[in-house]
């Protein structure tokens, strides 16, 4: 199931056309999961936000990976129900003063 910004249901011809994609935040104390579908006017399906436990980030790092994996799927799970799809492609935010970037484009 799809949604338009009408609130209406995207017909499956439409659906299947469509670009959907992830956007994950991994902060300190929440991650955040949005789940939209790209076009002229992107806009968000879904939403996801899920509290990091004590311990799970310290100072900036992560300090318990399988902790922060379990919030990032939690946030994932709540921001895919909401929009009622899966997108296969994801752009994810997380920032730290021992965090090195890179672009990775497929």
């Amino acid at each position: 199931m799809t949604i338009d910004s009408a609130g209406e249901r995207l017909n499956s011809a439409a659906a299947d056309r469509a670009e959907f994609r992830l956007a994950l935040d991994i902060g300190t104390e929440y991650v955040k999961a949005l789940v939209v579908v790209c076009g002229e006017r992107p806009e968000v399906l879904g939403v996801g936000r899920v509290r990091q436990r004590h311990g799970h980030m310290e100072g900036g790092a992560i300090a318990d990976i399988g902790g922060v994996v379990d919030a990032c799927r939690a946030a994932i799970e709540e921001a895919c129900v909401m929009a009622g799809v899966r997108p296969k492609g994801c752009v994810t935010g997380l920032a730290g003063e021992f965090v090195v970037g890179a672009v990775v484009v497929e």
